[in-house]
């Protein structure tokens, strides 16, 4: 398992977590986006899925990742 933390530019209240955590939901073991902070902290196995495909999911939510 790889944990990670990444910025997420552009989410204003906590219907942009859940709807992060949700793009998130079938390629990641486990996510906690924090609309407040900025950040998705996300664990996931590197043999299913990679750093990558993670920040793809979120920018086609609409939002920019760092």
């Amino acid at each position: 398992m790889k944990k990670i933390t990444l910025q997420v530019k552009g989410m204003h209240c906590k219907s942009c977590s859940i709807l992060i955590e949700d793009a998130l939901e079938d390629l990641v073991v486990k996510s906690k986006v924090d609309n407040n902070k900025g950040t998705a902290i996300i664990e996931f196995d590197e043999n299913k899925t990679n750093e990558e495909a993670i920040k793809k999911a979120i920018k086609a939510e609409g939002y920019k990742v760092e």
